[in-house]
């Protein structure tokens, strides 16, 4: 009897200890949870602030360059960068709200600002934008605004800085379950003193 009493109290003891560590387990995954969401938020909120704060250096540019154009050029060629910047701010205003858009807007976005930059700096450049994508790209989601950046810099500290006409290359594939994003131009590079101060 006493040693079906110890075995019971043993067992007991041992679901106790396993109820006990799987509860521990269960309440970690469970705050490890909310610190994942609550960095997520944190993310998507400073993404949100970003896509609404382009360049104002670039807006009053770019409206400076059309204004310019319907001096010396006609009125039908001028509509056309006009109609650029409006697609560009609308899209930037209604994307601002979203979390992710198609793909294949985000490229719809990326030609706008481009043709704009083309107009404000003389087609200095030419670009190309390559898709080598299995998927559609409707399909694939992106946040919005999130290459607009990189492209900038390109532009405004690679192209703009060479006197030669500049190459802007933009190249989307697919790698497993990820995107790949290359963005080449063949301006004078960053400085080999700052790339070691960065990296």
């Amino acid at each position: 009897l006493n040693r079906v009493r110890l075995e019971r109290n043993r067992i007991i003891i041992f679901a106790f200890l396993l109820l006990s560590l799987a509860a521990f387990i269960l309440v970690m995954l469970y705050v490890k949870n909310l610190k994942l969401q609550s960095k997520q938020r944190r993310i998507d909120l400073e993404q949100k602030i970003f896509r609404l704060q382009m360049n104002p250096h670039f807006i009053f540019n770019a409206l400076s360059s059309i204004e310019n154009f319907i001096y010396v050029h006609d009125v039908k060629e001028s509509g056309k960068y006009f109609t650029n910047f409006s697609n560009l701010m609308r899209n930037t205003i209604e994307n601002s709200r979203r979390e992710r858009i198609s793909l294949m807007k985000e490229i719809e976005i990326i030609k706008d600002y481009i043709e704009l930059q083309l107009l404000r700096f003389n087609n200095k450049f030419s670009y190309e934008i390559i898709q080598d994508l299995e998927e559609d790209s409707e399909m694939i989601m992106i946040p919005p605004m999130i290459l607009q950046p990189f492209i900038e810099n390109a532009i405004e500290h690679g192209l703009s800085k060479i006197p030669e006409k500049g190459e802007l290359k933009i190249a989307f594939k697919e790698s497993k379950d990820y995107l790949e994003v290359e963005i080449k131009d063949n301006g004078p590079g960053i400085p080999e003193e700052l790339l070691n101060r960065v990296f």
